[in-house]
């Protein structure tokens, strides 16, 4: 099985941090992160790594989240996007098919599908 290849997005969200952390137990994944300044956009950073999944905070991606998440899309149409909401406790998985996760284990299977 080839290695996944993981990028986490954040700009000081411990969730992601935290998450990061947490993946870089798993075998089989290559983890990179990248902290975002404010003022910069998540799609600039995907170009340069091609990851199989890309994982954001929403609310690191402030109110334009969804057309943050389009823009990640369009530029790695081969990649998953996974937003992590602390707010609801959910993680929405968006490639071909959109999947709840509330469980590490699920998170987990999600990236894994990829």
């Amino acid at each position: 099985m080839a290695r996944q290849q993981v990028l986490i997005l954040y700009r000081g969200s411990l969730l992601a941090q935290g998450i990061e952390n947490l993946l870089r137990t798993e075998r089989g994944m290559d983890i990179a992160s990248l902290q975002m300044r404010k003022e910069e956009s998540p799609g600039g950073f995907a170009v340069a790594v091609t990851p199989d999944v890309i994982i954001v905070d929403t609310c690191d991606l402030g109110s334009r989240a969804r057309q943050a998440i389009v823009d990640l899309l369009e530029q790695n149409p081969k990649a998953k996007v996974v937003c992590l909401n602390p707010e609801d406790g959910k993680v929405e998985v968006y490639h071909k098919d959109q999947r709840i996760a509330t469980k590490q284990e699920e998170l987990v299977a999600a990236i894994r599908s990829a």
